[in-house]
Parts: C-alpha cells; structure tokens; sequence
C-alpha cells in the first residue's frame, strides 16, 4: 500500500508539474502574441505618411487635334502650349494656396 501511495504522490506531483508547463508555455505564446502584434501596429502607424491638406487645381482644358504618327515639330508645340498653360494656372492661383509667394514654377 505504501508502494502505491508514493507512486500516487509521484504520479500527483508530475501532473501539477505538467500542468504548470503548459500554464507557463500558455503565457509566452500569450504574451509573445502581444509583444509580436505591438511591434506590427508600431511599424504599420510610424510608416504610415501624415494627412496634410492637399488642394487640386483644374484649368481649361487645351486643344488637342488626334494625329497618327507626330512629327516631333507637333509633340515639341503642344509641349509647349501644355507647359504655357500650366504656367500660367500656377501663377493665377499661387497667391491663394501658396504661403510662400516669391516660389515659381519649375518644370525640368
């Protein structure tokens, strides 16, 4: 009887000891989930760029006639006109939205 009582109490104590590992195994996943799923939001809000107010500006249109095959003489003036145009909505419109008003146009 005695024989069988210290394998119970063996027996008792390995089941506790088994049960304590897989509390503690529980809680590393746990927190190793926390830890994993922090670090992905810092990576994702830190990336992420800032809202700043973006203003659109839509000028007339410019004409344009369909052609097959452009010489480069048609592509450089409706360049040109495109560029013109562009230009000049630019500077209509830079007093408004502008803070600084000395800054002009580059196009390169």
């Amino acid at each position: 009887m005695h024989e069988l009582s210290q394998k119970t109490e063996i027996l008792g104590k390995l089941c506790v000891d088994l049960a304590n590992l897989k509390t503690k195994q529980f809680w590393i996943q746990f927190v190793g989930a926390i830890l994993s799923n922090l670090h992905f939001a810092f990576l994702i809000f830190t990336t992420l760029p800032k809202r700043i107010p973006l203003t659109t500006v839509v000028g007339k249109p410019i004409q344009v006639t369909r052609i097959e095959n452009p010489t480069q003489e048609q592509i450089d003036q409706l360049h040109k006109v495109y560029v013109n145009e562009l230009t000049a909505l630019f500077e209509e419109h830079k007093d408004k939205y502008l803070n600084n008003k000395k800054i002009d146009l580059e196009i390169i």
